[in-house]
C-alpha cells in the first residue's frame, strides 16, 4: 500500500496528460457524424431512405437524421411541374396535324411509405417520368387522331382529351 499511493499520484495525471489529445479529436468525429445525420427536408418534397442500397423510409418535410454512411437518400419534388409536348400525325383525310399540349404533373403524397404508393414508385419505378409521360401522350394522340379527319379534331377537342387523359 506504500507504494501505490504514490504510483497512483505519478500515473493517474500522467495517463490523463496522455489520453487529454484524444478528447479533442473525438469531439470533432462526433461533430462530423452529427452533421452528416441530418436532413432538412424542404417543404413540398419528400426523401426516401435507403439503409444498405435498399428502401427503408420516407422522411416528410422538416428536420430528420439517419444513420451516416449506411443510410443514404433520394430526393423527390411534390410541387407541380409542366412540360410541352408536340405530336404531328396526318388525319384520316390526309392532312397533316399538329397538336401542342402543356403537360402539368405532380407526384401525390398519400402520407403513406409502402413501397406500393406513389412516392415509392415515382423514385425506383420510373427512369425518366417525362421521357415516359411523353411517349405515352404522343401514343395515345396518334392512335386516336388517325380515326378523325382535320374538321373532327377541333369539334372533338374536349373527347381526345378525355381519352388520353384517362390513361
Amino acid at each position: 500500500m506504500a507504494l501505490f499511493i504514490p504510483m497512483c499520484l505519478i500515473l493517474f495525471p500522467t495517463a490523463i496528460i496522455l489520453l487529454w489529445w484524444w478528447i479533442p479529436f473525438a469531439l470533432v468525429i462526433d461533430f462530423i457524424l452529427i452533421i452528416l445525420s441530418v436532413r432538412i427536408v424542404q417543404p413540398n418534397t419528400v426523401k426516401t431512405v435507403e439503409f444498405f442500397w435498399k428502401y427503408n423510409r420516407i422522411l416528410r418535410p422538416w428536420l430528420n437524421f439517419i444513420i451516416p454512411i449506411v443510410e443514404t437518400t433520394k430526393h423527390q419534388d411534390l410541387f407541380k411541374k409542366n412540360f410541352s409536348v408536340e405530336v404531328e400525325w396526318v388525319t384520316s383525310d390526309n392532312v397533316t396535324a399538329y397538336i401542342w399540349l402543356n403537360v402539368i404533373f405532380y407526384v401525390e403524397d398519400n402520407k403513406d411509405d409502402s413501397i406500393k404508393w406513389t412516392i415509392y414508385k415515382s423514385i425506383y419505378s420510373i427512369n425518366d417520368s417525362k421521357t415516359m409521360m411523353m411517349s405515352t401522350i404522343d401514343e395515345q394522340l396518334r392512335w386516336m387522331i388517325v380515326n378523325f379527319t382535320h374538321k373532327e379534331i377541333f369539334w372533338k377537342r374536349e373527347e381526345i382529351w378525355a381519352r388520353v387523359f384517362s390513361y
